[in-house]
């Protein structure tokens, strides 16, 4: 019974999330991934809040970023995903491209005040912060489909 219970892969994932959406546990077990994803996106704001900004100009371009950063959990019989983001769409409309462009190595953009563009190093934060938190993430993910399994036994 106990391997019943065990999830090894995303196959095993969408499958359990099937199951789970047939006895009502989809809320439960969208509670498990958002607590996964909460450090991630804590750690995920707090590199953004360490981005270096210099000049006597500020655009609030890293307290947009910060809101707009957060967590998607989808749960369904296609797909488990849980996902950390800086919502472009959740940004002001003249900053949405600079999620990105900071995430890049480098992004080329016009200088305040005058005509010519220059080379600016982007500040990648989310892809290394999410990787930092990966191993852990993955355990954690496991463990809660593996406790919903077993809730799924039980009934």
């Amino acid at each position: 019974m106990a391997a019943d219970a065990r999830v090894t892969g995303a196959d095993d994932l969408r499958k359990l999330a099937g199951r789970l959406a047939k006895a009502d546990l989809v809320p439960e077990f969208d509670r498990e991934l958002r607590r996964v994803g909460g450090p991630i996106v804590t750690d995920v704001r707090s590199q953004i809040a360490r981005i270096p900004s210099s000049g006597r100009k500020h655009t609030g371009l890293r307290a947009a970023m910060i809101r707009a950063t957060g967590q998607l959990v989808t749960v369904s019989k296609q797909a488990v995903r849980l996902r950390i983001q800086t919502n472009p769409g959740a940004m002001p409309p003249n900053q949405r491209a600079m999620p990105a462009a900071l995430e890049s190595q480098a992004f080329i953009h016009p200088v305040y005040g005058h005509q010519w563009r220059v080379v600016q190093r982007g500040h990648p934060y989310l892809r290394p912060t999410v990787l930092r938190h990966l191993p852990q993430a993955r355990s954690a993910v496991v463990r809660a489909a593996d406790s919903m399994a077993t809730k799924l036994t039980r009934r």
